[in-house]
């Protein structure tokens, strides 16, 4: 029996000295770091060294995400579900895509870490 780990998904926009000093405390010398528990989930990502670069991976992260949960809109609600947001007229995303995409994404990387920089993260 597997058993499942929450994961939170935050972005947060720092200056870069910032990141730069908090990924010198961590002591990231990689562009991958995991942390030894052999979870790819628990991998971290260098930031960019740049803005543009920083630009970049975000619009990677989140083009990503939205052509994986896109193909995951639902018409119609099962009964008694109380809709949270819509993405169309009539189209519902179900939390579980979300979830779904974190676990992907975060296993992808883990094999790869340049993952987001091939055409096939699109």
């Amino acid at each position: 029996m597997q058993t499942s780990t929450p994961a939170t998904l935050g972005i947060s926009i720092e200056p870069i000295e910032v990141i730069q000093q908090q990924m010198e405390s961590a002591g990231a010398n990689s562009m991958m770091d995991t942390t030894g528990s052999g979870d790819s989930a628990m991998a971290v990502i260098k930031p960019p060294t740049n803005l543009n670069q920083a630009g970049q991976l975000a619009s990677k992260i989140l083009d990503n995400l939205y052509n994986y949960v896109t193909s995951f809109v639902q018409q119609d609600l099962p009964m008694n579900a109380i809709p949270l947001a819509t993405v169309t007229d009539r189209g519902y995303l179900p939390v579980k895509a979300f979830q779904t995409w974190y676990e992907n994404l975060s296993r992808k990387l883990g094999n790869d870490p340049n993952y987001l920089d091939s055409d096939k993260s699109a």
